[in-house]
């Protein structure tokens, strides 16, 4: 009787503590809804001063940085086929423009700063800091694979397990942030990528041979660029969702048992589904 008494009570005291979460978690929506408050939230956001573009697909060459620096040249020119359609200043102003216009658009106050002025700033209870560390474009490749197993209807006897491997080209936005505490930070991480558009199929041709057709779209200016716009844009849902949790452990006193997000709908969710960043530990 004690032990079930015990457990129910520890059932109580987990759906009170998950209510209040939640009572919280909706002061945070109500408090940056701008028609219902003069008063949002602020938040501070640095942006790195550049964007560091990589090519990943030269780290897998065996003795790259040893190679004679013309070879290195060739090598590059005919390995980089994304990073050389971008400019560096329009992709990273399109994401830092977009995240800005996307956080504004949920109700926070957005105020830009410059990381020479890091140390003006100071966190409050209703002042959030958040930092892009460092936004990174990265261009690497990837295998498409597409498997069939074919069996001869002339033979049953002749049946054969088919695969065809095809590289392609992928752009990943990796994006670091540092969130400042009162006495220290925390580090964050989050990726976004594209891919070439790759289809591929196996088909039998007039001779009965099984035969592999594929096309490939490749990625192209306009995609990169929507790359950067969508990034912001699921950006500021997570910083959105990140800033409410921190509220809800700033009025509790303790870390939430949950981790409560907005869903499409607009309604407070605790399944995120993997949407939130990861913490570099």
């Amino acid at each position: 009787m004690n032990v079930r008494f015990f457990l129910c009570l520890l059932g109580l005291l987990a759906l009170a503590s998950c209510n209040v979460e939640k009572k919280y978690a909706s002061e945070f929506v109500q408090k940056n809804n701008l028609a219902l408050t003069a008063q949002p939230s602020n938040l501070i956001l640095f942006f790195p001063d550049s964007l560091l573009k990589t090519n990943a697909k030269l780290s897998k060459i065996n003795d790259f940085d040893l190679l004679d620096p013309d070879v290195k040249a060739i090598i590059m020119r005919n390995q980089t086929h994304l990073l050389s359609l971008m400019s560096d200043v329009k992709f990273k102003n399109e994401f830092q423009n977009h995240l800005v216009y996307y956080l504004k658009l949920k109700g926070l106050n957005v105020d830009i700063a410059k990381n020479k002025d890091a140390t003006r700033y100071k966190t409050d209870s209703n002042t959030f800091i958040f930092k892009v560390v460092q936004m990174e474009a990265e261009e690497t490749a990837t295998t498409m694979r597409n498997e069939t197993y074919y069996t001869d209807e002339r033979n049953s006897d002749n049946s054969q397990f088919l695969y065809y491997e095809h590289p392609v080209d992928v752009l990943n936005l990796n994006l670091w942030y540092s969130y400042q505490l009162k006495d220290s930070s925390k580090v964050y991480y989050n990726s976004f990528s594209i891919t070439d558009d790759y289809k591929g199929y196996f088909y039998i041709d007039k001779d009965r041979n099984v035969k592999f057709k594929y096309t490939i779209g490749a990625i192209t200016s306009n995609e990169i660029y929507a790359l950067a716009k969508e990034s912001a844009k699921l950006s500021a849902g997570y910083i959105y969702d990140f800033l409410m949790n921190q509220y809800i452990t700033q009025k509790t006193g303790y870390p939430s048992s949950h981790y409560y997000s907005i869903n499409k709908s607009g309604k407070i969710t605790t399944d995120a589904k993997g949407k939130r960043f990861a913490e570099v530990k």
